[in-house]
């Protein structure tokens, strides 16, 4: 009897352009050390090495950290780890857009005019 084994698989998001680590110009690191390079969590507690591993194979809001394999091991850089940070900042940070109809433009106007008497020696 076989058994129909699915491994998971996880795909780079489309959307992120992916960017390779050129291990002859920039500071490799395992995980591990990853880990420690990192800022601590919003618990106070160091980030995990499995978690950056974590960020490397599924990553977190479309955004996979760079890594690269030698050998039997995975590594990632201290560069790459930076470009992760600001491409997941970019990635979860609300983009607000104002109203400018003239509807609101008349409201703030009336809003600055009722000021302005106040505010007058």
């Amino acid at each position: 009897m076989t058994k129909n084994i699915k491994k998971k698989h996880y795909e780079r998001s489309q959307t992120h352009e992916v960017l390779m680590i050129d291990h002859t110009n920039e500071k490799l690191l395992s995980f591990g050390q990853a880990a420690k390079h990192l800022p601590y969590g919003y618990t106070g507690n160091r980030i995990h090495p499995n978690t950056v591993a974590r960020w490397a194979r599924q990553g977190i809001a479309g955004v996979i950290l760079e890594s690269i394999r030698i050998g039997r091991q995975r590594f990632t850089s201290v560069e790459a780890c930076q470009r992760f940070i600001e491409a997941l900042t970019e990635a979860t940070t609300p983009y607000y857009t104002f109203s400018t109809s003239h509807h609101s433009q008349t409201k703030g106007q009336a809003r600055i005019g009722m000021l302005l008497p106040e505010l007058s020696p």
